[in-house]
């Protein structure tokens, strides 16, 4: 019984220091612990989890979008998530933000599944772009800061495409996440957290903005009944 009680003990201590552990920004979504997944690491959802090889490979977006519609319907979805419920709930995403065999390459793709999606279950949605296209000219940290306060201020998660992660490790390359926060541009630096494929990682949008040579870019989507 001794036994039982103490690893009881360190298990609750263990998932205390765990959500203790995310981390925190100045500007970020109110409730974080909303998308967490019960009885796994993950908050949000893992592309690993869908039923298909090709999913698999190609859901980073299905996944993000699926982080950010379960956020903005946390009022009316079951909760909490188990990997069980979200994974059906990913593969009902992907029915319409549905990667081409180039994935989801473009923020403006992005938005005409998500609208898509919007149609097929009674909702209407706000969507706004920023584009990161190295050769048609630099954009500068204050557009970026400006784009993702609109959304973040208003308790918002924001899409983020890497084409490609420039000098940033811990950003893909041709690859979605979920940018859930961010804290003050300091010079060269701009610090953000995003959730990627259930990881929270904190990571510098300013090296990745003035390294990156394939760009990206940034969709946001505020859903409304229709």
């Amino acid at each position: 019984m001794a036994f039982l009680f103490s690893s009881l003990t360190h298990f609750i201590v263990f998932q205390y220091i765990q959500r203790a552990m995310i981390y925190r920004m100045p500007y970020q979504i109110h409730e974080v612990e909303a998308l967490r997944i019960i009885h796994t690491s993950s908050i949000g959802g893992n592309q690993k989890w869908f039923h298909t090889h090709w999913q698999r490979c190609s859901g980073c977006g299905p996944t993000t979008v699926s982080n950010i519609i379960a956020y903005q319907r946390r009022a009316t979805l079951p909760l909490p998530f188990t990997k069980v419920s979200f994974s059906v709930f990913m593969e009902e995403v992907w029915r319409s933000v549905t990667p081409t065999n180039h994935g989801i390459p473009s923020a403006s793709l992005l938005l005409s599944d998500v609208n898509t999606y919007m149609k097929r279950h009674g909702y209407s949605s706000v969507n706004a772009k920023l584009d990161v296209v190295p050769k048609n000219g630099a954009v500068s940290l204050k557009a970026v800061d400006t784009f993702l306060h609109a959304s973040l201020d208003h308790d918002v998660p924001v899409a983020f495409l890497s084409l490609d992660p420039g000098k940033e490790p811990l950003v893909d390359e041709w690859h979605w996440v979920t940018l859930i926060g961010i804290d003050e541009i300091q010079g060269g630096d701009f610090p953000a957290m995003i959730i990627d494929n259930g990881t929270i990682k904190k990571i510098n949008l300013g090296l990745w903005l003035s390294t990156t040579r394939g760009g990206g870019g940034f969709a946001s989507f505020v859903m409304l009944p229709s």
